[in-house]
């Protein structure tokens, strides 16, 4: 485990509850006691490229994110301030977690939003 330093980053989009109305990427469930982002999941692969992108969502749960994926890169987060940390999870080795990025810049640096 460890930070990465470059790479594609993606993060899942969900519907709200009414079932027609996206999500922005990040929400206040993922913030600390401090205003920046804890734990928020993502899937990441140092050194990768939007090419690389089919590789990188492996294990990601499609039917969970509903709503498409936004991306970013490792070198645009840690240019605001953030980590984006490995924390593989079982059937998911690409799964990482961002720290340290204020609510309004991680939405900004994922605020594109594209269909898988």
């Amino acid at each position: 485990m460890g930070d990465l330093k470059t790479g594609l980053v993606i993060r899942g989009r969900k519907y709200e509850e009414d079932g027609t109305t996206v999500r922005k990427p990040f929400s206040k469930e993922d913030l600390n006691g401090t205003n920046q982002l804890q734990e928020a999941s993502v899937n990441s692969k140092e050194g990768s490229k939007v090419s690389d992108f089919d590789t990188v969502k492996k294990g990601m749960r499609q039917s969970t994110f509903k709503a498409g994926y936004s991306t970013s890169t490792v070198q645009k987060i840690i240019q605001k301030g953030g980590r984006v940390m490995v924390v593989k999870l079982p059937g998911n080795k690409y799964h990482c977690q961002i720290f340290g990025l204020s609510l309004s810049d991680a939405n900004n640096l994922f605020s594109n939003r594209k269909d898988w």
